[in-house]
């Protein structure tokens, strides 16, 4: 059985959201972890190849079937790069021994179609550890249909190996460990 709509409302479904599809705070968590994490910052102002403060934050910068939010450019108005995320229940304060890919949703294959950066975000439970993969990454690995046995049902995914993706300083330690 492939994955439902009634799953994916469970799965996407967390007390401090109104619906499974409020991700604000989810949101507003990794901002505030950029805004508090030099390596963070570095991380962004690579990829944007100019300083991140020279960028403000937006809501849906690609339309409401876009990206979650972005990285506009305070001068041209410019996106600059585009973010989606997703919060992981399984992933609390270390990361499972049991997750060795990231698996990126096969239903958003169409974030990878624009033409600014984009990164996917992945966020622990408690929302003070994030992974980022960036599109380029993400495309290069197939959409596969993969059975998922503790939720006994199928899902389209791109797996991606965990080394490819960019762990916030703390989750990386754990992951090394």
């Amino acid at each position: 059985m492939m994955v439902t709509q009634q799953q994916k409302k469970e799965w996407g479904s967390y007390p401090d959201r109104k619906d499974s599809y409020d991700d604000k705070k989810d949101i507003q968590a990794f901002i505030r972890m950029v805004e508090d994490d030099d390596w963070l910052q570095s991380i962004l102002s690579a990829r944007l190849k100019s300083p991140i403060n020279n960028f403000r934050w937006i809501d849906h910068p690609d339309g409401l079937y876009g990206a979650d939010f972005g990285l506009q450019n305070r001068e041209t108005n410019e996106i600059g790069m585009t973010f989606d995320v997703e919060r992981w229940f399984a992933w609390k304060a270390d990361w499972p021994s049991y997750y060795h890919y990231i698996h990126f949703l096969g239903r958003k294959d169409h974030l990878l179609e624009v033409k600014h950066p984009f990164m996917m975000v992945y966020l622990n439970y408690h929302q003070d550890q994030c992974c980022m993969v960036d599109k380029e990454i993400i495309a290069s690995y197939p959409t596969k249909d993969k059975y998922f046995s503790y939720k006994q049902c199928w899902d389209r995914v791109k797996e991606v190996p965990l080394y490819q993706g960019l762990f916030h300083k703390r989750a990386q330690e754990e992951i090394e460990a």
